[in-house]
């Protein structure tokens, strides 16, 4: 949780430019999207400061460390665990071609 005495908090639209990502700057929805539904399972901490929605960079940190920290899992259809960084790509296309198959496409 954001301390607003020990720590100095910023709108969104600062925040974007604050977390590097390849070089480029975040997109306030982005950052929003962070804060409101979570990226893996981890939200962004905001608090708001009259009609504006702000962060720290305390909290930007803690969030970052907090995605490092999780494991990303993704569930196949038949219950078997695949890693998001193995992706089975070669069975997902063929269950993509089946169901566009399927639907006359």
């Amino acid at each position: 949780m954001i301390d607003i005495e020990k720590e100095t908090v910023f709108p969104l639209s600062h925040a974007r430019k604050v977390v590097p990502v390849g070089g480029k700057e975040l997109h306030v929805s982005t950052m929003w999207r962070w804060c409101s539904r979570g990226l893996r399972g981890v939200k962004l901490e905001h608090v708001r400061v009259g009609h504006r929605i702000c962060t720290s960079t305390q909290a930007i940190s803690r969030f970052v460390n907090a995605l490092a920290a999780v494991q990303t899992v993704i569930p196949d259809t038949c219950g078997d665990q695949l890693s998001a960084t193995q992706p089975d790509n070669e069975a997902s296309i063929k269950r993509a071609e089946s169901v566009l198959a399927r639907a006359g496409i």
